[in-house]
């Protein structure tokens, strides 16, 4: 009798297991033209950014999961900031940011995702 492993036991793909990914931002660097890996300090083999104006970024992901990302943080490098966070699809994420008056404001940030490869959590 062959060997099977636990998880292939229950019906579980290994690779199915969600990944937590992770951008560091760089406001500075990034295109209002073209998505691109421009201002993603670290995340850059995970997907693209675009900026759709001022403080208003999207996220698109290089792996889509099989159901919608979570977005567990995000940590804007400016004080006094308040930020909108929404998951658009499977695989991209929108953020806007706005000082408190309720100004849209440029700023460097840091944004974790957990991304699901599985249509059920087992």
């Amino acid at each position: 009798m062959s060997f099977k492993s636990f998880l292939k036991f229950v019906g579980f793909r290994q690779n199915s297991r969600p990944e937590d990914v992770c951008f560091i931002v760089d406001e500075s660097d990034v295109s209002a033209v073209t998505a691109g890996v421009g201002g993603l300090d670290e995340g850059a083999s995970q997907g693209v950014i675009f900026k759709n104006g001022t403080g208003d970024y999207t996220i698109t992901l290089n792996r889509v999961g099989r159901r919608a990302p979570v977005i567990m943080g995000v940590v804007p490098q400016t004080e006094d900031l308040t930020y909108k966070a929404t998951v658009v699809s499977n695989g991209v994420i929108r953020v806007i940011f706005a000082n408190l008056s309720g100004t849209d404001t440029n700023t460097d940030f840091h944004i974790s995702i957990r991304q699901f490869f599985a249509s059920a959590s087992r």
